[in-house]
C-alpha cells in the first residue's frame, strides 16, 4: 500500500519527497510543497502521544521494542500542514528512544512529525493539536 493508517485514525506513516512549483525537489524543513503520490511504507517505528494533544508531546522511536540502535543523527521536525516549520531538533547517535516536545504555545489544528534517520527516508506521524 502507499501508505498505513492506525485504527485510531490519526497517524499515517509514508515517505514523502517535496516538490515546489518548479519542480524542485527538498526535504521538508525545506519549506511547503507538494508530497510526491509515490510513497512507501517506513520500517522505521515511531509514535507521537497523547494525539491529540494540547501541547505536551512524547515521540517514542521504538529502540526497546526493536533492539535497534540508530548508528546515525536523526532529525525530528515539527510542521505545520501548511508546511511553516515550527520545531526542529537533531538527536545524535545513541540517544534515548524517546523525545519530549511543548507545542502548546502553537495555535489549534494538524501539524506532522517528521524524523529522518540520517540521510534516509522521511517518516511522518499525523498530529492534532486541540488545546
Amino acid at each position: 500500500p502507499a501508505f498505513s493508517t492506525s485504527t485510531d485514525g490519526y497517524d499515517v506513516d509514508f515517505i514523502a519527497s517535496t516538490a515546489n512549483a518548479s519542480g524542485a525537489s527538498g526535504s521538508p524543513e525545506d519549506g511547503p510543497g507538494t508530497v510526491n503520490p509515490d510513497v512507501t511504507p517506513v520500517g522505521l517505528v515511531v509514535n507521537a502521544f497523547p494525539n491529540p494533544t494540547a501541547g505536551p508531546l512524547t515521540i517514542d522511536f521504538g529502540y526497546r521494542e526493536t533492539g535497534y540502535a540508530p548508528t546515525e543523527a536523526t532529525t525530528v521536525s515539527v510542521l505545520h500542514a501548511t508546511g511553516r516549520l515550527v520545531s526542529r531538533t537533531v538527536r545524535q547517535a545513541g540517544s534515548t528512544d524517546q523525545l519530549s516536545l511543548d507545542l502548546s504555545g502553537q495555535s489549534d489544528g494538524i501539524y506532522f512529525v517528521a524524523v529522518q534517520l540520517g540521510s534516509g527516508p522521511v517518516t511522518y506521524k499525523k498530529l492534532i493539536l486541540q488545546h
